[in-house]
């Protein structure tokens, strides 16, 4: 089940966060950044994230247990129009993959873009995560030639931007 999040799931998304990025990032970003990861201060980013309402967040469900998310508001890139939206954080943990949980995450985050107005919707994804790329791919999603380093405890890691229009 997709849901919006709400100031109770702060913890649930907070053990999730860990939980999937130490899974899905290990021997991608630096094992120092993976292991100064704790529940208690992804927590209190998500509290603020959620109570500070211009984002959207939505949690996916399976069996009473928060096993996925997303995060989109506007662009935080310097460039981009007014009318650019941005999924920030799309994460469904592992052990549940396949299952079609992310797309109905993307969906979910598609619909927000629209009700926004958005024309376009862009994310950012490691260059090296062949198999989320192929993910957003499937999504309808296109490389739009975009590229930076994110510092991920002082090693560079480099990401790649794609995009959607939202007149698909």
């Amino acid at each position: 089940m997709i849901r919006p999040a709400t100031l109770a799931d702060a913890d649930a998304l907070a053990e999730a966060t860990v939980r999937i990025w130490r899974a899905a990032y290990r021997g991608v970003v630096p094992d120092a950044f993976l292991a100064a990861l704790t529940v208690e201060g992804r927590a209190a980013v998500w509290r603020k994230v959620i109570s500070e309402g211009h984002r959207d967040v939505a949690v996916c469900e399976l069996d009473r247990r928060l096993v996925g998310f997303v995060l989109v508001e506007p662009s935080r890139d310097a460039e981009a129009a007014a009318d650019t939206g941005e999924v920030v954080a799309l994460y469904v943990d592992l052990a549940v993959w396949r299952r079609g949980l992310g797309r109905q995450l993307m969906d979910w985050a598609k619909d927000v873009a629209r009700r926004h107005g958005w024309q376009r919707l862009t994310l950012w994804v490691l260059r090296d995560n062949t198999r989320a790329r192929a993910f957003y791919e499937a999504m309808g999603f296109s490389l739009d030639g975009a590229a930076r380093d994110h510092d991920f405890a002082g090693t560079p890691v480099a990401e790649v931007r794609y995009a959607w229009s939202c007149e698909e």
